[in-house]
């Protein structure tokens, strides 16, 4: 039965535009709207002659009736722990329209004329979860779970109504959403309801339901470019648990259900935004309810559990009146780390503790060592409305770190309306480049952050993965996303970090070819490709054509070494993915091998570094090992993220790559270490800065020697980047030959780091900083050189340099 009322539908929005306070969406030119009539489901199986479900012929889902069709396909079937259900691991499913029922080639996943052309209209019909909705076990649906990946292509979900299933209305039923239980699978790039429809997830306020959100109910894996417009969130029972706008729970146990699984590689819900009011007991957040951690000792969880780039417009509500409530506007419970994200909504409870504006509490209570509770480049906005006049530890950011002092806050900020936030004192955390309250002014960005000259966008900095600024401004109102305004902004990096295939390829056959994602197996044919690096480079010399195309990253986890003599190693044109991918607890050596970016075959794609090194990945460049040729985003040689540690010595050279904004070899992001003692960076380019590396986000590049020679960009010769007041450049060639030598300007933000030994001297360094107004206390004027007469005016190695707003003002530590 339909149990809405209808409204008259306003033109959605699919192409991704910013208005003023509140993005919307905008329906692309030749949209269709499909309406269900609430019973008829379709295989979603059938359709063009070729698909398979992969990445480069997926299932098509053009209809309601196939959405429908897919949820019976996953309910139905046979749950096991350790097992699962349909679809099998990574089987990818896309929203998109085709004309042809013999004919696959219509759809092209790279063809941005076809995103946002299709409306499904489900006209309010009772919809039920795909998986979950079933029983829970130890806080987790004991359900049918969907593993697969469905990719919304940028269309829409219009007038969905999730209700309570017939026969569950039992104690702790859980697992409800648009999907109720995504278990290691993904969804991506999808609009959910419309400002004028009536999307709901309302489950009442009978049974104490858990795991509630608007896109899943629980989820281990990913949520990627979602937008929600759904009215409610709503299980406004006083022992509901895990209701989130956009996700109820989020975690990952550190293991593969399926040991072929590739997309469970982290649990993040990222680049999302939801406009829904949350309503439920405890542990209630505006995109995640609770946030949980189950790792096994020595992986970070701040690298796998993620909350990122998400923020919140609607009012988080809380019905529950005792204590432990666990109430925020983005996270109610958080032990994963929440980035570059907002609350501009309400936050009302009617009692009990931990409520706050980002998350009602920041805990390592499950977390192995290196694991804990953060907030990293987060503001909120909201005001916290309590409906009773005592209630401990309301807070504007977290009300608790759980009697800890290690939650760590970095660059988050709240609106000054006289409510104090605890930091830094026994048991409640640290702070890091905090400037705690903001005036409204400051927060819209029209006066800058205190202390600096950037105003708060420029002073959160850049998402290295979409290389967009986290964080744009809106006149007259709060900060709204970077990625909201590239349109049409989608990522398909669900499938295992990197984006999907391309459709073709004009790779030389009789070469070895390498997919480094199905881990082993293979022939090393183009059609049959190796798994593992062993068997290619075995394969590899006796091959007509000596060179390894790579199809797929080959991921590192241990301890690895990598060289190749006699051949290359070569990006496949299938692929615009890393080549290498060094993830926690990977340790690898490359040394006599050339890694090749093949961007010359590659048209006008934008890929992914050579080597990738993520979360406590740690990479040896030694001499004889080349990376060139490479196109990218960021760091097109080797790009750093989450404290990374590359050393790069001998004759290693990183040559002839190009990047469309920064680091044309390195880029150096998050807390990561690069240190350079020897080799050569040369002619790279760079469409913004950092011609040969790029350090931000608080990243070190240390460079002891070698040569860094003739890069360039669209700007200048910037050589070095220091493009983050936590960032550090620090200059001690006294290891090396008197061959070492930096040609080109290092440009350093205010207030940004370099550290120099007494050799620098002899060195003809030049440093531009940012924003100079000649009120100096040690300097020439913009561009500053070192030279011998200089030396006596630095402390040299044990010293640091700050330049502050100043511009060219070198204070003396």
């Amino acid at each position: 039965m339909n149990v809405f009322k209808k409204k008259a539908m306003a033109l959605l929005v699919i192409a991704m535009m910013v208005f003023v306070s509140i993005p919307a969406f905008a329906a692309g030119p030749n949209a269709v709207t499909l309406t269900w009539d609430g019973s008829t489901t379709a295989d979603p199986r059938t359709g063009p002659i070729g698909a398979n479900g992969t990445q480069t012929a997926p299932w098509i889902i053009d209809s309601p009736e196939k959405l429908a069709g897919l949820a019976a396909l996953v309910n139905d079937g046979t749950y096991s722990p350790g097992g699962g259900s349909y679809p099998a691991a990574g089987e990818i499913f896309v929203i998109a329209s085709y004309t042809s029922s013999d004919a696959y080639p219509d759809y092209n996943p790279y063809d941005t004329a076809q995103l946002g052309q299709l409306v499904f209209d489900l006209a309010g019909y009772a919809w039920t979860p795909i998986g979950g909705a079933g029983p829970e076990r130890d806080g987790i649906p004991y359900a049918p779970y969907f593993g697969g990946v469905l990719d919304g292509n940028n269309n829409a979900i219009i007038n969905l109504n999730v209700v309570p299933v017939a026969g569950d209305q039992t104690a702790h039923a859980s697992g409800y959403g648009l999907f109720g239980f995504v278990n290691g699978g993904a969804v991506a790039n999808l609009v959910l309801g419309s400002d004028s429809d009536e999307s709901q997830v309302n489950l009442g306020t009978t049974a104490p339901y858990t795991n509630v959100g608007a896109v899943a109910g629980y989820l281990y894996g990913q949520v990627i470019n979602v937008v929600s417009y759904v009215e409610t969130v709503f299980a406004a029972n006083n022992d509901s648990s895990n209701v989130g706008g956009i996700v109820g729970g989020l975690d990952w146990n550190g293991t593969a259900i399926d040991p072929e699984l590739k997309v469970l590689k982290y649990s993040t819900v990222r680049y999302t935004v939801n406009h829904a009011d949350v309503t439920g007991g405890s542990r209630v957040g505006g995109i995640v309810g609770g946030v949980y951690l189950s790792l096994p000792s020595g992986i970070a969880q701040n690298d796998q559990v993620l909350v990122k780039q998400s923020g919140n417009h609607g009012t988080v509500a809380s019905v529950r009146t005792s204590q432990r409530t666990y109430v925020g506007g983005v996270v109610g419970y958080n032990e994963g780390h929440i980035l570059g994200s907002y609350n501009q909504g309400a936050i009302n409870s009617r009692g009990g503790n931990y409520i706050a504006g980002a998350a009602g509490i920041l805990t390592d209570y499950n977390a192995p060592p290196t694991g804990v509770g953060s907030i990293e480049r987060t503001y909120t906005s909201n005001t916290v409305f309590p409906d009773v006049s005592i209630v401990p530890e309301q807070k504007p950011l977290f009300a608790s770190a759980d009697n800890s002092a290690r939650p760590t806050l970095t660059r988050t900020f709240w609106l000054d309306t006289g409510v104090r936030q605890d930091i830094g004192t026994p048991g409640w955390g640290t702070g890091v480049d905090i400037n705690l309250q903001l005036t409204v002014p400051q927060m819209q960005g029209t006066n800058p952050i205190p202390g600096t000259s950037d105003d708060i966008a420029a002073y959160m900095g850049v998402d290295p993965v979409t290389n967009l600024n986290y964080f744009t401004l809106v006149a007259n109102d709060f900060p709204t996303f970077g990625w909201l305004g590239a349109a049409p902004f989608v990522l398909r990096t669900y499938d295992n970090g990197s984006p999907m295939e391309l459709p073709s390829s004009t790779d030389i056959s009789t070469a070895v070819f390498l997919d480094g994602r199905l881990g082993s197996g293979g022939s090393g044919t183009q059609a049959d490709p190796f798994g593992d690096w062993a068997s290619a480079a075995a394969a590899v010399g006796s091959a007509v054509t000596p060179t390894i195309y790579i199809m797929g990253a080959v991921e590192v986890s241990s301890s690895a070494s990598f060289t190749l003599t006699g051949a290359d190693v070569k990006r496949s044109d299938t692929w615009t993915g890393s080549l290498f991918e060094v993830v926690t607890g990977g340790n690898a050596v490359f040394g006599n091998i050339t890694i090749d970016g093949n961007k010359s075959n590659m048209g006008n794609y934008i890929c992914e570094a050579l080597i990738d090194v993520q979360g406590n990945g740690v990479v040896s460049l030694n001499s004889g090992t080349l990376l060139q040729n490479n196109r990218a985003g960021a760091g097109a040689g080797i790009r750093l993220l989450e404290r990374a540690y590359v050393t790069m010595s001998g004759t290693a050279i990183i040559a002839d790559n190009e990047v469309v904004n920064y680091g044309g070899a390195a880029g150096v992001f998050g807390y990561s270490t690069f240190i350079m003692s020897g080799g050569l960076i040369e002619d790279n380019l760079a469409g913004v800065r950092g011609d040969a590396v790029d350090v931000s986000d608080n990243g070190t590049f240390y460079w002891y020697g070698g040569v860094i020679n003739s890069n360039a960009s669209s700007a200048s010769r910037i050589a070095v980047t220091v493009n983050d007041p936590g960032a550090i450049f620090e200059i001690n060639p006294a290891q090396s030959t008197a061959t070492s030598a930096i040609t080109g300007i290092i440009y350093l933000v205010d207030n940004a780091d370099i550290k120099v030994a007494s050799t620098v001297a002899s060195l003809p360094l030049v440093i531009e900083c940012e924003a100079p107004d000649f009120d100096v206390v040690v300097a020439r004027a913009v561009n500053y050189t070192f030279v011998q007469g200089d030396v006596s005016a630095f402390s040299y190695f044990d010293g640091s340099y700050d330049f502050d707003t100043d511009g060219a003002t070198i204070y003396l530590n």
